[in-house]
C-alpha cells in the first residue's frame, strides 16, 4: 500500500431511476410477500422489489414513469391484495395503522367468547339431543364472524389460482365443519362431530394473530417513538400578539417561540434569545449545546432554559426529524442477503403443505388401519393448520427492524438490513482523519512567545493582523486571542500572499501591555509593517528568524502548523495550530481494537500531522496513510477488500464519497443537523466515533439473533409437520394442539427479535 495507486474510473453512467413505496393490506405470511413480490417484478419497468411483510409494505425501484405507479397497485390488486400509495404522512399512517390490531383484538375476542361454549358442549355433552345444533351454530358463528376474513382471503387467492396461510387455515377449518355438518344432517347416529376443531382453530388462529400484531408494533415502535417527538402546535408571532397554530401549518419564515421545556417545532434559526437545548434525540449525546442569535436549531430537539424565538427554514417533509423517520421507515421494510433463503422456501411452502395434506388424507384413508373418513381427516387438517410460514416470514425482517430501530435510538442512521447484515463481518475499519478523527477545523494548541514578549503580547499582535483575512488558521488564531479576551489594534494597507503569509501596516501607534505586569512591552509605531506566516516569508522581509528555527522544529515535529509572528522588523514569536482530536476518538478506536477489528486510518494532511494524530488515537503507524488524494483512498479500500478483508470506510460523507462507496460499508460521520445521509449506508448522527464500536455490536447481536430465528422455524416446521402426517398429534388435540403450536411459533420468533431491544 506504499505506492501509489491509480484512480478508479469514474462510474458509468446509470439510467435514471425512482422509487415507489406502496401500503399493502391483506398479508398474512410470508407465502403473501412472495406473491406480491411475484406480481410486482411482473410490472414492465420494474427492477428491483422489496417486499415486507411484518412492515406491510413493497418498495419498488424502476424507471421514471409518470403511470407505473398504477400498474403496480393493479398487479398488487389482480394477486389478490389491497395496494395504495404512500401518499399519505408518516403520522396519518401510524393513526391507520392502529385500526388493524384493534380489529383483530375484536375479533379475537368474539371468537374465544364463542369458543368457550363451543367447547364446553362439545366435551361436556357430546351425545345429548340438543348437543350437534349447538355446536353447529356456535361453529358457524366463528366461521361467518370474527373468522371470515380468513375465508375472504383464501377465496380471493383461489380465484387468482393462488395460495397463502389463510388457504391452510380455511381449508383445515372447513373439512372439519364440513364434515361433521354432513355427519349430524345425514346420520342420527352421527358419532364424533369436529364443529369444536373447526372453531377452536380459528379462534386461536385470531388470537395468534392478535397477539402477533401487538408484537410486530413493537418490533417497528423506534418510528412511532421517532413520531411522537413533533410538537403538534406551535406558537406563532402575528405581529404583536402569538397564535397557536398546526406544527403542518408552519412555512418557512414563521417566527415561533419555544418555551423552556418544550420541543421545537421544525428546524429552523435563533433569532432571539438564547438557551441551552437537548439534541439527544438527534446525537444520542446527553449534553445539551448552547444556542444563541443565529445558530440553527432541529425541529423535535428540546430547549432547556430560556425562551427562543426561531424563524423556520424547513417544514414539513424537509425537516431532519422528516428524513431521519424516512429513513428509518425504508431501511426497515428492506431485505437482508440472508433472508433470501427463507423467502424461496416461503415462495412454494403453501402448495407443498396442501400436497402434504392430500398425501396424509389418503394415506390414513387407504392405509392399512381403520378406513374411515374422521381417522383421516384429523391428522391432514393437522397438518394444514400447525405448518407455519408466518415464522419463517417473520424470522429476518422482525429481528432486522428491531436492530434498525435500536440503532436511531442510539443516532446511528442504517440505510439498509443489507449493511447491518454486511456490518457484522467488518474485520476493518478506514478512518478518515479530518472531521472523522479529529474536529475539522484548526485550533490554536500552542502560543510559544520570544523572551521579553507575553502570551497576551503575541496574541494581540498575532490577532491584529489576521483579523483581515479569510485564511481557516487565521480565524483559529483570531477566535483564540478573542476568546481570552485580547483586543487588536488597527491595520491598514492589509494584503495576502498566497502560500506564504499576510502583511499589514499598523493604522495608530499603540502600547500593548502585559496582562499580568501591567508594563508595556511592546510598541507598535503608527507606519510600522506587522507579518504572520512561514519562517522564510518573515526572513524574505528582513526579520532575523535564528531565535525561532528550535521552536518551528519542535511544533513540526509534534504535528503543528506554524505560524509565525513579526512586528516593527523584530521577531515575537510562534502559534502552533492543529486540527484537535476528538475527546471520543481514542476510545472508540481502543473498542474497535478490543473486538478484534483492525482500524486504519487515510488522509490527505501530511505525514507528519498524520502520524502524530495516529499516535494520539492509538492507530500503529504502519496502519496509517498520508499524503492520499480521495480518489486513492477508494484504491486503497479496493486493495483491502482484495485481500479477503471486510471492509468499513468511516469518512465525512461528502469529500470521502469514493472510499464509501467501494468499501462493504460506508459510514458518514454526521454533523448533527447535516447529515450526510446520501454518501454512505450508515451516518453516525453523533458526528463522532462514539457510537461506531456500537453499531457493530448491535449488527452482530441483530445477525444472531436471525440465526436464532431461522434455525428455530426451520426446525419448527421440521418437526411440526411429520408429527402431524403420523397421526401423533391428534392422541394430543389434534388441529386445535396444532393451531396453538402454529401460533406459538410465530411469537416465539417475534419474541426473540424483541430481546434486541432491551438492555445494553
Amino acid at each position: 500500500m506504499a505506492s501509489p495507486l491509480e484512480a478508479s474510473e469514474p462510474p458509468a453512467q446509470k439510467s435514471e431511476t425512482a422509487t415507489t413505496t406502496l401500503r399493502v393490506a391483506g398479508m398474512t405470511c410470508a407465502s403473501c410477500a412472495a406473491a406480491v413480490e411475484r406480481a410486482l417484478k411482473g410490472v414492465p419497468g420494474a427492477a428491483e422489489v422489496m417486499v415486507s411483510f411484518p412492515a406491510a409494505r413493497a418498495v419498488v425501484r424502476h424507471v421514471k414513469d409518470e403511470r407505473i405507479e398504477t400498474r403496480l397497485i393493479q398487479a398488487v390488486e389482480k394477486a389478490g391484495y389491497r395496494a395504495r400509495s404512500r401518499s399519505a404522512s408518516l403520522a396519518q399512517e401510524a393513526e391507520e395503522d392502529d385500526e388493524e390490531p384493534a380489529r383483530e383484538g375484536r375479533d379475537a375476542a368474539l371468537s374465544l367468547i364463542l369458543a368457550a361454549p363451543l367447547m364446553a358442549v362439545a366435551m361436556g355433552a357430546p351425545h345429548h339431543p340438543r348437543s350437534a345444533p349447538i355446536q353447529a351454530l356456535l361453529a358457524t358463528l366463528i366461521l361467518v364472524g370474527p373468522g371470515r376474513h380468513i375465508f375472504q382471503v383464501a377465496l380471493r387467492k383461489a380465484l387468482v389460482y393462488s395460495a397463502n396461510m389463510d388457504t391452510l387455515i380455511a381449508l383445515g377449518a372447513s373439512a372439519a365443519y364440513l364434515s361433521s355438518l354432513h355427519a349430524w344432517l345425514t346420520s342420527p347416529h352421527h358419532g364424533h362431530l369436529y364443529f369444536e376443531t373447526a372453531g377452536m382453530i380459528v379462534s386461536l388462529i385470531l388470537f395468534g394473530r392478535w397477539l402477533e400484531t401487538r408484537a410486530k408494533r413493537r418490533a417497528g415502535s423506534a418510528l412511532s417513538a421517532l413520531l411522537a417527538l413533533r410538537p403538534q402546535e406551535a406558537r406563532v408571532q402575528r405581529g404583536d400578539d402569538l397564535v397557536l397554530i398546526p406544527t403542518a401549518a408552519l412555512v418557512p419564515g414563521d417566527v415561533f417561540v419555544v418555551h423552556p421545556g418544550e420541543r421545537i417545532a421544525t428546524d429552523g434559526t435563533v433569532v432571539a434569545g438564547s438557551s441551552a437545548v437537548d439534541e439527544s434525540m438527534l446525537t444520542g449525546e446527553s449534553l445539551p449545546l448552547d444556542k444563541r442569535q443565529g445558530d440553527g436549531v432541529t425541529g423535535g430537539t428540546v430547549n432547556q432554559q430560556g425562551v427562543l424565538k426561531v424563524a423556520a427554514t424547513r417544514v414539513g417533509g424537509e425537516t431532519v426529524l422528516s428524513q431521519i423517520v424516512r429513513l428509518v421507515d425504508e431501511a426497515q421494510g428492506s431485505k437482508a442477503p440472508i433472508q433470501r433463503l427463507a423467502d424461496r422456501v416461503a415462495g412454494v411452502f403453501v402448495p407443498v403443505i396442501l400436497g402434504l395434506a392430500l398425501l396424509t388424507f389418503t394415506g390414513w384413508f387407504l392405509g392399512p388401519a381403520e378406513r374411515s373418513l374422521s381417522a383421516a381427516l384429523l391428522p391432514a387438517v393437522a397438518v394444514l393448520v400447525i405448518a407455519c410460514p408466518c415464522a419463517l416470514g417473520l424470522a429476518t425482517p422482525t429481528a432486522m427492524m428491531v436492530g434498525l430501530g435500536r440503532a436511531a435510538k442510539q443516532g446511528l442512521l442504517v440505510r439498509s438490513a443489507e449493511a447491518l447484515e454486511r456490518a457484522r463481518r467488518a474485520d476493518v475499519v478506514v478512518l478518515d482523519k479530518t472531521g472523522t478523527i479529529t474536529m475539522g477545523k484548526p485550533q490554536v494548541t500552542d502560543v510559544v512567545p520570544l523572551p521579553g514578549v507575553t502570551h497576551e503580547e503575541l496574541l494581540c499582535v498575532g490577532m491584529s493582523i489576521e483579523s483581515s483575512s479569510e485564511h481557516p488558521l487565521a480565524k483559529a488564531l483570531v477566535a483564540k486571542a478573542a476568546a481570552e479576551k485580547v483586543h487588536a489594534c488597527t491595520i491598514e494597507h492589509f494584503e495576502a500572499h498566497p502560500g506564504h503569509g499576510v502583511s499589514g501596516v499598523v493604522a495608530e501607534g499603540v502600547a500593548v501591555e502585559s496582562a499580568t505586569s501591567k508594563a508595556q512591552v511592546v510598541t507598535l509605531l503608527r507606519g510600522e509593517t506587522i507579518l504572520a506566516g512561514h519562517l522564510g516569508f518573515l526572513e524574505e522581509r528582513g526579520v532575523s528568524s535564528e531565535a525561532l528555527r528550535k521552536g518551528v522544529a519542535d511544533l513540526e515535529a509534534k504535528g503543528r502548523t506554524v505560524i509565525a509572528v513579526a512586528a516593527g522588523g523584530r521577531a515575537l514569536g510562534l502559534v502552533g495550530l492543529a486540527d484537535q482530536v476528538k475527546p471520543t476518538s481514542a476510545e472508540a478506536v481502543a473498542r474497535l481494537s478490543a473486538a478484534g477489528i483492525d482500524v486504519y486510518m487515510i488522509t490527505g494532511d501530511n505525514p507528519l500531522v498524520a502520524q502524530a494524530v495516529g499516535a494520539d488515537v492509538g492507530i500503529p503507524p504502519e496502519r496509517v496513510f498520508a499524503g492520499v488524494k480521495p480518489a486513492i483512498k477508494a484504491a486503497h479500500v479496493r486493495k483491502l477488500r482484495q485481500a479477503g478483508r471486510v471492509v468499513a470506510m468511516v469518512g465525512d460523507g461528502i469529500n470521502d464519497a469514493p472510499a464509501l462507496a467501494a468499501a462493504d460499508v460506508g459510514i458518514a460521520v454526521g454533523g448533527g443537523t447535516d447529515v450526510a445521509m446520501e454518501s454512505a449506508d450508515v451516518t453516525l448522527l453523533a458526528g463522532d466515533l462514539s457510537q461506531l464500536p456500537e453499531f457493530f455490536v448491535l449488527s452482530r447481536r441483530t445477525m444472531q439473533v436471525v440465526q436464532q430465528n431461522l434455525f428455530w422455524a426451520f426446525f419448527y416446521n421440521l418437526v411440526a409437520v411429520p408429527l402431524a402426517a403420523l397421526g401423533l398429534l391428534s392422541k394430543l388435540g389434534g388441529p386445535m394442539l396444532a393451531a396453538g403450536a402454529m401460533a406459538l411459533s410465530s411469537l416465539t420468533v417475534v419474541g426473540n427479535a424483541l430481546r434486541l431491544g432491551r438492555g445494553r
